[in-house]
């Protein structure tokens, strides 16, 4: 008899694949939506993308969160909680420190550039945020 545990659900792999997919597709969107307040926007906007984004907002959030606790409490019965832990903070927190450097601060500089808060210049956006603190 082959043991439960080390079963691996693709259907959970795909459904996760799937909503994940929906939030890159969203976010892409958002670049286009006419009428939504965004970081940057493009100069092309399409009003009828509104409505295609509006129908993923009831479920969108709600299916990750879900999905990420039928995963979690898939692996919890894999590992002990102090593993895990580790295990985890070594797949999230590395990534997530990473994009705070090479997504977030860019996205914030290219904004503030594109609103005309800040001179170009993106070594020099570090040093002087003041500007970026009063708008935001």
């Amino acid at each position: 008899m082959e043991n439960n545990l080390n079963l691996r659900r693709y259907d959970i792999d795909w459904i996760r694949t799937i909503a994940l997919g929906v939030l890159i597709l969203y976010h892409i969107g958002m670049y286009y939506v006419a009428d939504w307040g965004w970081h940057i926007k493009s100069d092309t906007t399409y009003f009828w993308l509104q409505d295609v984004m509006v129908l993923t907002n009831p479920w969108r959030m709600s299916l990750l969160f879900f999905i990420s606790a039928v995963a979690l409490s898939l692996v919890l019965k894999r590992y002990q909680t102090q593993d895990l832990l580790l295990l985890r903070s070594k797949r999230l927190l590395i990534p997530l420190v990473f994009c705070m450097f090479t997504i977030i601060a860019p996205q914030v500089y290219v904004e503030a550039l594109s609103q005309q808060l800040i001179e170009p210049g993106f070594f020099s956006f570090g040093v002087n945020t003041s500007i970026l603190e009063q708008h935001y």
